[in-house]
């Protein structure tokens, strides 16, 4: 479930959200994302790498980047700021040329990037939520701020041309082999398929979509129809057959494994779980409505009232 509060906020070029997430596959957009938990922890990955975000952590990522996420033990929610890296590119093109080496950023680990992270969100979620006279300069002021801040704090690698028009390429390569499993999965695909399909080697292709995916390419659909399964089998009474033609697996067997590996029982017996009167935390969440808008200025207000005490400090202008 994802609950949008901003859409990219007027001129700015940001958009600020209030998400949960039970399930995310992996996905690609042309965004700065930076994600800190205000309630339950998320897993994320990126880079072949997975991290455990905390609350009160941050999770931030370069434009362009592969990556995933799905909650831990409890439900979520926190707050994302997506900024496009072309916001400043007439004063300041070096920011599109610039890779984040530090993804998770926690009080410890790097003090002062935390604290640049910290305002920049403060900031932003005052600015969108109260819009004074002037928001949009006041946030285009607390981005920069941030800019200064990853310059100066964070670990980053600046790619050069060559290595920019390199990974252009991938990008657009995963993002559309990513495309068409997401689309095909329920149906017989392959690697041999996929690979004819975008001109390359079926062994240079499964190299490249482990690398780019964390996992191989038979573990990747199987996944997406396994979440596919599961939703139809928790939200729906279709039989146990139908699941299987509609979420792609060939064998009844297969489903069974899947579900035994990824929540420890039978297909049957998590179904019997998932009834409204059983449902665990974990579940119920699962179940709920996979992209809901509310109404923005309750998000906010829950945003607003969660950084108070930090808002109290860059109350400029008189602007409460």
């Amino acid at each position: 479930m994802e609950i949008e509060l901003v859409d990219h906020f007027k001129e700015t070029n940001i958009r600020v959200m209030l998400a949960s997430i039970f399930d995310r596959v992996p996905h690609i957009h042309h965004d700065i994302e930076i994600l800190m938990p205000i309630q339950g922890s998320v897993y994320m990955e990126a880079n072949s790498r997975k991290y455990h975000i905390k609350k009160d952590e941050f999770f931030v990522l370069s434009h362009d980047v592969l990556h995933s996420g799905h909650q831990a033990d409890e439900p979520n929610a926190f707050v994302v700021l997506e900024i496009s890296p072309n916001f400043c590119k007439k004063f300041f093109p070096r920011l599109s040329k610039i890779h984040l080496l530090e993804n998770h950023v926690t009080k410890t680990s790097n003090p002062e990037f935390y604290a640049c992270l910290r305002k920049a969100v403060c900031e932003t979620v005052f600015y969108c939520g109260k819009q004074p006279e002037g928001s949009e300069l006041l946030i285009m002021s607390s981005l920069c701020n941030l800019i200064v801040g990853i310059l100066n704090y964070a670990e980053y690698e600046e790619y050069t041309e060559l290595e920019i028009q390199s990974h252009k390429r991938d990008y657009m390569r995963i993002s559309s082999i990513v495309n068409y499993i997401n689309s095909n999965y329920m149906n017989n695909i392959s690697l041999n398929d996929l690979a004819e399909r975008e001109n390359l080697n079926p062994s240079y292709l499964s190299r490249f979509i482990s690398e780019q995916l964390g996992v191989s390419f038979r573990d990747y659909v199987n996944n997406l129809r396994l979440e596919k399964a599961v939703t139809l089998l928790t939200t729906t009474n279709m039989s146990k057959l139908d699941i299987c033609l509609a979420s792609g697996f060939s064998d009844y067997r297969y489903l069974n494994s899947g579900i035994q590996k990824h929540f420890g029982c039978s297909p049957e017996d998590l179904r019997a779980e998932s009834k409204p009167t059983s449902l665990s935390a974990r579940n119920s969440h699962y179940i709920s409505k996979q992209h809901h808008i509310v109404d923005i200025s309750l998000g906010h207000t829950k945003l607003l009232n969660y950084f108070k005490d930090e808002l109290s400090s860059i109350n400029f202008f008189n602007l409460s």
